[in-house]
């Protein structure tokens, strides 16, 4: 991700993520060193991402980032990640998820300095639940962002996706693991042969008895159909 994006070294501070209220993400003012800031739009980043258009003050973020870069950022903010709602609910509580949101959530801020790992798990549940069946993306997540601002690491980014790569790998294997070994046991159990199999129809080798009788013999039972009494061992 270092290698694709390209950021360090660019001087970017942060990027502040101002959503319309309870809606999520739908501008970026991006603050870089100094006082200078602009302001980009969530829906001018989709266009990036769909047609590589700088539009807006893309085309100024773009001045801060050579060619390597945005070729990295493209896919980035395009990669779908196909996980529904209740998949990622059940990885984000698990060790491995709750590790991976709060990496990312030094990343992507509620406030600047503090993880956001609670409005990015909620943020990204709720994209993932209004997501069809290809997938959401990261653009998704901030518009689900359930906070007045989100304050971005820049340079962080540089090891998002592989980050998310990783995770996904391991997520993928795990499945696919579990799904091989099923296969196994299934295979090595063979088909059933109902021939060698019991006749549940005929009586066994016990005998009932009445109640009050203690004894034991081996054999068939005299009358199975209507013996009455229980079994004494």
């Amino acid at each position: 991700m270092a290698s694709a994006l390209g950021l360090a070294g660019l001087g970017l501070g942060s990027v502040l993520l101002l959503p319309k209220p309870a809606q999520g993400a739908e501008a970026i003012s991006v603050r870089i060193a100094g006082p200078l800031v602009f302001t980009l739009t969530v829906d001018s980043l989709e266009t990036f991402a769909e047609t590589g258009e700088a539009t807006g003050n893309v085309r100024l973020l773009a001045r801060f980032l050579n060619e390597q870069a945005l070729a990295g950022l493209r896919p980035l903010l395009k990669f779908k990640f196909p996980l529904d709602a209740k998949t990622v609910g059940n990885l984000s509580y698990s060790p491995l998820g709750r590790d991976v949101i709060s990496n990312v959530g030094m990343i992507f801020q509620s406030t600047p300095g503090d993880n956001g790992f609670h409005a990015l798990r909620a943020a990204v549940i709720n994209a993932a639940a209004k997501a069809g069946p290809e997938g959401w993306t990261i653009l998704d997540v901030m518009r689900e962002f359930p906070a007045d601002s989100i304050s971005v690491n820049v340079q962080g980014l540089q090891d998002l996706q592989q980050e998310l790569a990783i995770y996904l790998s391991y997520n993928r294997a795990a499945v696919a693991a579990i799904l091989a070994q099923a296969e196994a046991e299934a295979a090595n159990q063979g088909e059933i042969d109902l021939a060698t199999l019991p006749d549940l129809s005929q009586p066994g080798p016990l005998r009932l008895y009445p109640n009050n009788d203690h004894r034991y013999q081996p054999g068939p039972a005299p009358n199975p159909a209507g013996a009455i009494g229980q079994l004494r061992l």
